[in-house]
């Protein structure tokens, strides 16, 4: 319930996983520029779209928040050659929102001193929990249906088929 404006956007795969493509925001700055928000949120660092929204920020004066989730353990060539980019955008930031304690800390590793707020970004677990639970016999006609035997028991996954997720581990 809240208003949203696609970017443009031009996308170019550099492999099969998600952190090696790049997406061309190439409308970022426009956008910005006319709908003069008071605060920008910018997802991460990797992007032009990051980019360009500092920039709108830091020339129009405008309070820049950066949500981020990353932590020390996701290691990446990306990561290593640029680090010194990711300690200036840092610096540039007012605030930062974070989903957990491993961000905070790495935020705080590359010298995050401002305010840090954490936001878990996660699911309605209660939700989850009412709509898997079953009787023995609708569980039983499950495993049926997946010729499954029956004293397999029945795990529920709710989140991104991505590889640091470890699913295949499930």
């Amino acid at each position: 319930k809240y208003k949203k404006i696609n970017l443009k956007n031009i996308h170019i795969s550099l492999s099969s996983e998600r952190v090696s493509s790049l997406n061309i925001n190439y409308n970022t700055y426009a956008v910005l520029k006319r709908i003069n928000p008071d605060r920008v949120i910018i997802c991460g660092w990797d992007s032009i779209a990051t980019f360009l929204a500092l920039i709108y920020c830091k020339i129009n004066k405008k309070e820049l928040i950066l949500w981020a989730g990353s932590t020390e353990f996701e290691k990446s060539w990306l990561r290593i050659i640029s680090k010194f980019y990711v300690k200036w955008v840092i610096k540039q930031c007012d605030g930062f929102i974070s989903y957990g304690t491993k961000a905070t800390e790495y935020l705080m590793s590359f010298g995050a001193k401002k305010k840090i707020f954490n936001f878990y970004n996660s699911i309605d677990v209660d939700y989850f929990k009412e709509k898997s639970r079953l009787t023995i016999k609708e569980k039983n006609n499950l495993k049926k249906d997946y010729n499954l035997p029956l004293e397999n028991k029945i795990i529920t996954y709710v989140g991104r088929l991505a590889k640091i997720k470890c699913v295949d581990v499930l």
